[in-house]
């Protein structure tokens, strides 16, 4: 290909290398004006530069290459053309909006004007809606030659597009067009707002309070708005008469809950949408025969087709607090009897729970809803429930957990594990025993006593398990038999001692009876006595002063021993008429006193020790 870069400016041409490019290889440029004008151009190069005083106007050339190499010599095909038709010319200049209305953009721009007096142009417009990728094309037929303005047809209103020109010598070859103009942004003026506002009521939450409600609406779409919208008017109808409000914020509004009627509208600068008409009286039929199946990332909600219902309503609520998705619904016509709901079309969440309803919309108001819990994608739980002992016993163990936290569930949790094992690790790989997913405790049997033990476990959506979270240990108590033994041998030991004191007892009343009585009775032993004891200390502290005393004679003492014969008693002893009978109850006076006897009382023992009269006669 041959081409110049302006109307004063040197020839280029250029060629692709022959196969065996590897090889060294020399190419010959053949560039001939007439039969005997022929000129050769040799390079090395792909690209040869002739010079523009070598070159004459209108003179038509013919442009060959040859190349040789190891492997032979090989022919491009032939081009002809005049210098005049091979210029590269600028882009056109100076694009932008000329005039527009709603349906229609003008566009003028400025041709290269270094060429206007040698040749006609060809212009090529190029646009397209912002933020798309295809380019549409107006055709040089319609541009016209020279031309520099144009209006383009049939657009959307309030929408913007991108626009960008090129251009070329008629003459010239296709493929020197110029390069593309930088790319303009123009947009259609705004026209009146299609159709009406998407509006719904937010459900009040079971026990919520209040003396609101809110009402939604979404925002409309740019086809539809074909303009800014500027503010809103909400009309509602309530005990007291009806009100006119004008909102300048989108997409939410309270409203007092005594409201039977509303209706919303959306102004830009050329119109208004039409009414969006609520009515919130409630009781009407819900709908029939509602059923929810979830699919891989959808859920495919079905139902009846009911008589006098104008729309049906499908929203869906985040269950878990903090989700960043919100509140959302759609509308389907009254024919349709199905619809499903996506991840990405909804935004939805995969692996969230949602509270998905389905409401009828009559010309009177509300039917009720009808609700189920869904997922448009499972995956297994990320969390363990929290395990409790709620009783231990010697061979079994009652426990406990709690349902696991739905944010943690990812999924309908079909049924609990759990593995039981005589130490933290490594954890048992086999489990114990599965449970619904209602089930909420289960008794372990068949324990050991006295016997510790650690236990897991786990929670199951219909794609997997969760992990099993940290072990919970508890002991069982030893056994009853062991007790039970103890308390026998106590209560038989008890009773041999009772039976013995018992016996022993009865034994020495029956030899009382039998013995003499000095075999039965307990003499004491006198060198215990301590009225003996200190009487003999006493005495021997008195001697032992009396020899210490100097200039001491001891004499001995002589006693004279007089017998007297004792008078017999007469009168006897009064006692004293106590119970006891054995003490005075007060001393005798001088004239009732008579003389004491004393005698000697001698227990059976010490008769057994001392001689009878007889023997004393004898002796």
């Amino acid at each position: 290909m041959c081409f110049r870069l302006g109307m004063n400016a040197a020839m280029n041409c250029t060629w692709r290398p022959s196969r065996g490019g590897l090889l060294p290889t020399q190419y010959h440029l053949h560039l001939q004006q007439s039969s005997s004008d022929l000129r050769v151009i040799s390079t090395g190069q792909t690209s040869v530069q002739v010079q523009r005083e070598q070159l004459k106007m209108s003179h038509r050339y013919r442009v060959w290459v040859t190349a040789n190499n190891s492997l032979g010599e090989r022919r491009s095909q032939t081009i002809q053309f005049k210098i005049e038709t091979i210029v590269w010319l600028e882009a056109p200049s100076g694009l932008r909006k000329d005039e527009a209305d709603s349906r229609s953009l003008g566009i003028v721009w400025k041709n290269p004007t270094s060429v206007r007096m040698f040749s006609e142009l060809c212009v090529e417009l190029g646009y397209r809606q912002a933020g798309t990728a295809h380019w549409k094309k107006v055709a040089e037929q319609d541009l016209g030659e020279n031309s520099e303005h144009y209006a383009l047809e049939e657009l959307l209103p309030f929408t913007g597009y991108e626009l960008r020109i090129r251009c070329r010598q008629k003459e010239a070859n296709e493929r020197l067009w110029s390069h593309w103009s930088p790319v303009v942004t123009a947009w259609t003026e705004e026209d009146s707002p299609l159709g009406k506002l998407d509006v719904w009521i937010v459900p009040r939450q079971p026990g919520a309070s209040g003396g609101n409600i809110t009402v939604i609406w979404k925002r409309l779409p740019e086809a539809r708005a074909r303009g800014r919208i500027s503010y809103y008017t909400v009309w509602y109808q309530s005990p007291d008469g009806p009100h006119l409000l004008t909102l300048t914020m989108c997409c939410t509004h309270t409203l007092p809950t005594t409201i039977s009627l509303f209706n919303i509208t959306a102004k830009n600068s050329q119109g208004s949408t039409e009414p969006a008409r609520l009515s919130l009286n409630t009781g009407l039929p819900a709908a029939e025969g509602v059923r929810m199946e979830m699919l891989n990332g959808s859920v495919w909600v079905s139902w009846l087709c009911g008589g006098g219902v104008l729309e049906y309503v499908l929203d869906w609520r985040p269950l878990v607090s903090g989700s960043n998705n919100s509140f959302n619904w759609r509308k389907i016509p009254a024919q349709n009897m199905s619809i499903t709901v996506t991840l990405g079309e909804d935004e939805m969440l995969p692996f969230t729970a949602y509270n998905l309803s389905v409401h009828t919309l009559y010309h009177q108001g509300l039917g009720q809803p009808v609700s189920s819990l869904i997922y448009t994608r499972q995956a297994a739980p990320v969390s363990s429930p929290r395990l409790m002992v709620r009783n231990v016993m010697q061979t079994w163990a009652m426990l406990g957990w709690e349902e696991l936290p739905l944010a943690d569930q990812r999924g309908f949790v079909v049924n609990y594990t759990l593995y039981l094992g005589t130490s933290p690790s490594p954890p048992p790989l086999a489990p114990v025993m599965r449970m619904s997913s209602d089930s909420r405790q289960f008794v372990l049997t068949d324990l050991t006593p006295a016997t510790s033990y650690y236990v897991w476990i786990t929670a199951s959506t219909r794609v997997g398990e969760g992990p099993r979270g940290r072990a919970l240990r508890f002991d069982t108590q030893e056994s009853q038999n062991f007790l039970l033994l103890i308390s026998v041998i106590f209560i038989i030991f008890l009773v041999i001692f009772i039976t013995a004191a018992c016996v022993h007892k009865r034994t020495r009343s029956l030899t009382a009876k039998l013995l003499p009585q000095w075999c039965c009775q307990r003499i004491p032993d006198a060198s215990n006595s301590k009225a003996a004891i200190t009487q003999t200390r006493l005495a021997v502290a008195v001697a032992v002063d009396v020899l210490q005393t100097p200039g001491l004679e001891l004499e001995p003492v002589i006693a004279e021993v007089e017998e007297t014969e004792l008078e017999e008693i007469t009168t006897p002893l009064t006692p004293d008429p106590s119970p006891e009978g054995l003490y005075w109850s007060k001393p005798p006076s001088e004239s009732t006193a008579q003389p004491v006897i004393t005698s000697t009382v001698t227990y059976g023992y010490e008769k057994h020790f001392l001689p009878n009269p007889e023997d004393l006669i004898y002796d």
